[in-house]
């Protein structure tokens, strides 16, 4: 997927994480990213109870689909290790992809992360 690809690249030094362009376009390509994510309805087959889902498909490379949800917790999680602003629209992304999958819970926490500044840092492995 997109998110695999950018980390490997980073990885290998094709894609700097900071300073430059490469930071500002990193930055771009992933909100954009993050704005897809939270457009796109939950996977079929997924239905979301809190942190826990129960998957009743697979994609058809025997993999789980990924929830849009936790593909933007992803994103901002690599945000974050890469030392790049986590902007307002990064969270609104994240919020309405929570909410799309009646993630109530997740999407308060995210909220509230956001406005008391926290960055999402206490929310532990999902950030």
């Amino acid at each position: 997927n997109l998110i695999s690809c950018v980390e490997h690249s980073i990885a290998e030094g094709k894609i700097r994480g900071l300073g430059g362009k490469d930071a500002y376009l990193l930055s771009e390509l992933l909100g954009r990213a993050m704005l897809i994510f939270s457009e796109t309805p939950p996977p079929h087959g997924t239905h979301s109870r809190g942190r826990v889902q129960q998957l009743s498909s697979t994609n058809s490379d025997n993999t789980a689909p990924v929830s849009p949800y936790e593909a933007c917790l992803g994103v901002m999680g690599m945000l974050r290790r890469l030392n790049l602003d986590i902007l307002s629209s990064h969270y609104a992304c994240t919020i309405r992809a929570a909410c799309h999958e009646a993630r109530w819970e997740e999407a308060s926490y995210v909220f509230l992360n956001q406005i008391n500044g926290n960055d999402g840092g206490g929310m532990g492995d999902d950030i």
